[in-house]
């Protein structure tokens, strides 16, 4: 399972230091990455959010073929407290 986490370079409500701890909460792949953009980052960094997700994917997916496990159909769930978090697994 991989987790990801996002923020706004310029959001003024949370800083990468408070989305850091998220990698506390699990044992497996963490990645946080900080896009151009605000607390609404996602919609001024949509393009640059749905490559990083591809990539990202494509890299699981890669790994579980190179083990020829197959995949079970990836679920998503997206949580918008303060924080952008997006899990896939």
């Amino acid at each position: 399972m991989l987790y990801h986490s996002s923020g706004g370079l310029y959001d003024e409500d949370v800083s990468r230091e408070q989305l850091e701890p998220w990698r506390e909460h699990t044992f497996a792949s963490f990645s946080l990455k900080m896009l151009p953009g605000d607390h609404f980052f996602l919609h001024s960094s949509e393009s640059m959010v749905l490559q990083i997700l591809a990539l990202e994917l494509e890299a699981v997916l890669s790994g579980l073929n190179q083990r020829h496990v197959r995949p079970r159909a990836p679920t998503f769930q997206l949580v918008s407290l303060d924080q952008h978090i997006l899990a896939a697994g």
